[in-house]
């Protein structure tokens, strides 16, 4: 089986990004893949701010450009 990362974001503190949650987890379904808890990255954070301002998209870069496993 697959494993999976997922990145949540949000524009603003007031929003939730759980209620990406679901999407994202019936897409790993769908792609018979496992989506790891661990390796699930979040951001508060306006879209127009570049990547150094996104921990949780550098943490998933990191992650994707070292393939690191589980």
């Amino acid at each position: 089986m697959l494993k999976a990362a997922a990145y949540l974001r949000v524009s603003t503190k007031d929003q939730n990004e759980d209620t990406q949650f679901p999407d994202i987890k019936q897409q790993a379904e769908r792609d018979n893949a496992e989506l790891i808890e661990k390796y699930i990255f979040r951001d508060k954070i306006s879209g127009l701010k570049d990547k150094n301002h996104r921990d949780g998209l550098n943490e998933l870069l990191n992650l994707t450009n070292n393939r690191l496993v589980d």
